[in-house]
């Protein structure tokens, strides 16, 4: 029986670690009946078959174009007895101007006579805090209140779902019902194995290659909101967020913090709470884990005048006294 697995994320959701695991085992779970193309020589997830349609940048593009690729592999696949597994956070963005089109997709694979459809969530200011780091990597990123603001507006944050019952019934509309399979994120990555092990057991895999290590991890939250506000219009550079790190460990020793308030926290968990029980009555047995924080945590209204002023010292010490630190 021909079986498509298509893994769409979400983003910060464990996807690196599962690309990257499953790329580097390919051979090893082909012999299990599971392919998992190599389709672009530098990047471990197959976001090149919709690289066009997402607007991704120019090296993530394949030779001859994203759809042509999908072609081919479904026309190689939908009548063998193997399991083809697909994964790319991108084929989840809600943004109307980069969204792939999922009625075409399934359409394109309706020879395959089973396709499921995998997605792993997380609670959303969690999910929006994962989204402000990841952006910090690269380029200064909106202020998190902003951030907040719009997910409240539109259920959506830098076109990514935080209404996750949208999401489902977007994919359920496309693939049909009980097509899709979630994940509880912040459940399975305290498992053995972690959200690796969740994609093999779907995939009929179990144990077939070595636990893999955690991939793309966000950097510490309130150090890199200090070095973006710092850095703005900037990028904040990586010696700056440490810089920012080593100051707040002089301040105020902490095991967490967030770049969220209280507040924030508390609006966004109220304003889908509805959102998530709708989501859980239609797929009895799921929930979205939310651990909570430590009562040392600390949130972005603790940072007072002491913080920026012990940074402002580790960043202009070594102009005065000519020994960097």
């Amino acid at each position: 029986m021909s079986h498509l697995i298509l893994h769409i994320g979400t983003h910060k959701t464990g996807t690196t670690a599962i690309q990257h695991a499953f790329r580097q085992n390919a051979a090893r779970l082909e012999t299990r009946g599971i392919i998992y193309p190599r389709l672009h020589p530098r990047h471990a997830g197959h976001h090149g078959l919709i690289a066009e349609e997402t607007r991704l940048p120019a090296p993530f593009h394949l030779k001859g174009g994203g759809w042509a690729a999908l072609q081919r592999l479904a026309k190689r696949y939908q009548s063998g007895g193997q399991t083809l597994f697909l994964s790319s956070e991108e084929f989840s963005r809600g943004d109307e101007t980069k969204a792939v089109d999922l009625p075409r997709l399934a359409g394109l694979f309706s020879g395959f006579d089973r396709i499921t459809v995998l997605c792993a969530l997380r609670p959303q200011w969690r999910f929006l805090q994962a989204i402000y780091l990841e952006i910090s990597r690269n380029r200064s990123p909106r202020r998190p209140p902003d951030l907040v603001a719009e997910a409240l507006e539109t259920g959506r944050c830098m076109g990514l779902y935080l209404d996750y019952t949208s999401l489902f019934d977007r994919v359920e509309r496309a693939f049909g019902e009980g097509s899709v399979v979630l994940c509880d994120f912040e459940a399975a990555r305290q498992r053995p194995g972690g959200v690796v092990d969740w994609a093999l057991n779907l995939a009929g895999a179990a144990g077939a290659i070595p636990a893999a290590q955690r991939k793309n991890v966000s950097p510490p939250p309130l150090p890199q909101w200090a070095a973006n506000l710092l850095a703005e219009p900037y990028a904040a550079p990586p010696g700056l967020t440490q810089r920012t790190a080593d100051a707040l460990q002089r301040y105020r020793k902490a095991p967490a913090s967030s770049v969220l308030t209280r507040d924030e926290i508390d609006r966004l968990k109220r304003a889908f709470a509805a959102s998530n029980q709708a989501l859980a009555s239609r797929y009895p047995g799921f929930t979205l884990t939310d651990p909570p924080l430590p009562k040392t945590c600390l949130h972005r209204e603790d940072l007072t005048l002491e913080f920026w002023l012990e940074t402002g010292r580790a960043l202009i010490r070594p102009a005065l006294t000519g020994v960097a630190e």
